[in-house]
């Protein structure tokens, strides 16, 4: 019996910390709503996407690069309001309603975009961009991170999982939902 409440304890922590997780963004500076503007289409600083502006991202292990293309059957059916994201989550465990280890969010991006994943882009605090990680990017028409929804296009590389300090981690936008 013992055994069983600690299990769900745990299962509702857990899920308490998901959902915090699903709506958080590393950039949130922790204001109310009513007096924070809407980041889903606020303009990000041009430091923040070092390898779309032509900055040198910093050298570390962890750090993974590549281009990301469209698939040319999309080209044409890209929404002007769609935010890229690009994201590396462990290989080992669930890849669906799990945060990220790391991610950037890039909005109205132009294709073919050179894209580079280093620690700075880790979410979680203390955590590391290292070990086996499934590198994904996903064009989101609502400008939000979430579940996939109609108009949106995925892509994962072909080659996942990747270990940190790989360049030419390419992906091609060609799965549309």
């Amino acid at each position: 019996m013992k055994t069983t409440t600690l299990k769900m304890l745990f299962l509702i922590c857990f899920a308490g910390v998901l959902t915090a997780f699903s709506g958080c963004n590393k950039n949130d500076s922790g204001a109310s709503p009513e007096k924070t503007p809407s980041l889903s289409n606020a303009p990000i600083p041009n430091e923040s996407y070092p390898a779309q502006t032509g900055a040198v991202a910093p050298a570390s292990s962890g750090t993974i690069s590549g281009t990301i293309s469209i698939d040319p059957r999309f080209a044409n059916k890209i929404d002007p309001n769609a935010v890229l994201f690009i994201s590396a989550k462990p290989a080992e465990g669930p890849q669906v309603g799990v945060p990220p280890l790391a991610s950037q969010r890039v909005p109205n991006p132009k294709f073919p975009l050179t894209y580079t994943l280093t620690q700075q882009d880790v979410i979680m605090p203390g955590a590391t961009l290292s070990g086996q990680l499934n590198i994904v990017a996903k064009l989101m028409k609502s400008g939000a991170a979430g579940p996939m929804g109609p108009g949106d296009i995925e892509g994962k590389y072909s080659k996942n999982p990747v270990t940190g300090d790989q360049k030419s981690i390419d992906i091609t936008l060609d799965t549309s939902h």
